[in-house]
């Protein structure tokens, strides 16, 4: 009857009002229409209105503002409806229907103008040379220098390494803490990087929680190997807010111009593949103190070794084979099985594809079923369905 009620003050005050029952439905109407504010009750018959708006909140900047109506005049609910977010707060008792579309006034006037800010900082970010979440540089700036330092190895005919580093849990800690903490947790992983390069090198954010550094000296096979080895160290640290901490864990990838491609998009797509995971959360995030963060270290090995190997044979002379066979993982002594499609074969591993994202143990059996051959392989790298195995047998 409420929600009647309200719904007819605002409909009859000019305003178009989607009225809904519960968080479900709320949550529909997010996701199909253009909402300018929710009007929010506290008290909600099978859910809690700090709830809803706690999951209204997570939708990040799609999220509208929140105007909450609750019968409650009790200080400390008042407080914690501030402290979550809430963009204003209306009492029932009483309620006047210029007081309700005050608030909401507001509460829209202010979403503007902080998405006009955000606009305008964008609009300079894109600008300047550096990141204002990090300090590193810019994905600007970088793209900038990924083009001098091509345009000078062609010169001098020298070439140059580019090594993505992609911090795995900071999507976990926004999750779980909100953006604030995320970007506190992603700034301080920024802040380390430097210490793992060298004075010449030169880092910064590419995308989201991938940094890129560029190397244009000393490009062989033992440096990449000492700098990712130092990188992975300087990017494997407990993180802590207060009373949360985390264990955060990096993921490497590395490609030197011209041997892995020849224009930026090249290069990056080659450093995603020739990935791997430096080191490994034990027991994933920690929320609080006393839960596990043992961190299992896991073999440095490698694939740096090896393909920087087959560079300086001249690495084309071995491409990959592309092919599509099937292919199944064995592991568990034979007890668990992982149907996959093999997609490259070269000569020393493969890259499968999986159906779905799935844990895959570090080491197992490649089973091609079309031939029966079996090989122990090592995983190497996962970015979503998609696996890199090293021959190990």
């Amino acid at each position: 009857m409420y929600r009647d009620f309200v719904e007819r003050l605002l409909t009859g005050s000019g305003h178009r009002v989607i009225a809904v029952r519960d968080g479900a439905e709320l949550f529909l109407a997010l996701d199909v229409n253009r909402i300018d504010c929710v009007v929010l009750d506290y008290n909600l018959l099978a859910e809690n209105g700090m709830d809803v708006y706690a999951r209204v909140k997570k939708r990040g900047d799609k999220a509208p503002p929140v105007v909450m109506l609750t019968g409650t005049e009790g200080e400390r609910v008042v407080i914690k409806a501030y402290r979550l977010g809430l963009d204003d707060f209306v009492l029932k008792r009483d309620l006047r229907v210029s007081e309700l579309l005050g608030a909401i006034e507001r509460a829209v006037t202010r979403r503007d103008e902080q998405d006009n800010r955000a606009a305008e900082l964008d609009r300079l970010q894109r600008r300047s040379a550096f990141d204002t979440a990090t300090g590193l540089y810019s994905r600007q700036e970088i793209d900038h220098r990924l083009m001098a330092l091509a345009n000078s190895a062609d010169r001098r005919g020298g070439q140059f390494a580019v090594i993505l580093s992609t911090i795995n849990e900071i999507q976990s800690v926004t999750d779980q803490c909100g953006m604030v903490v995320g970007d506190h947790a992603l700034r301080a992983a920024a802040s380390r990087l430097p210490s793992a390069l060298r004075a010449g090198d030169i880092c910064g954010r590419y995308e989201d929680a991938t940094f890129i550094s560029l190397l244009d000296t000393d490009i062989d096979p033992a440096t990449l190997q000492v700098i990712c080895s130092r990188i992975d160290q300087a990017l494997t640290f407990e993180f802590r807010e207060e009373l949360f901490r985390a264990e955060l864990s990096v993921t490497i990838g590395f490609a030197v111009y011209p041997d892995d491609g020849e224009v930026a998009g090249e290069l990056i797509d080659a450093a995603v593949r020739n990935c791997f995971i430096g080191t490994e959360p034990g027991d994933g995030i920690a929320g609080k103190a006393g839960s596990g963060t043992g961190v299992v270290p896991r073999p440095f090995k490698s694939v740096i070794q090896a393909d920087a190997a087959d560079k300086q044979e001249d690495r084309r002379k071995h491409p990959r084979q592309r092919v599509l066979k099937r292919g199944r993982m064995v592991f568990n002594d034979g007890n668990s099985t992982i149907d996959c499609t093999i997609r490259d074969i070269s000569t020393g591993g493969a890259r499968l594809r999986v159906g779905s994202e799935v844990a895959v143990p570090m080491v197992f059996e490649l089973v091609f079923l079309e031939s029966t051959l079996r090989r122990k392989v090592a995983r190497r790298w996962q970015t979503g369905v998609e696996i890199g195995v090293e021959y190990i047998d």
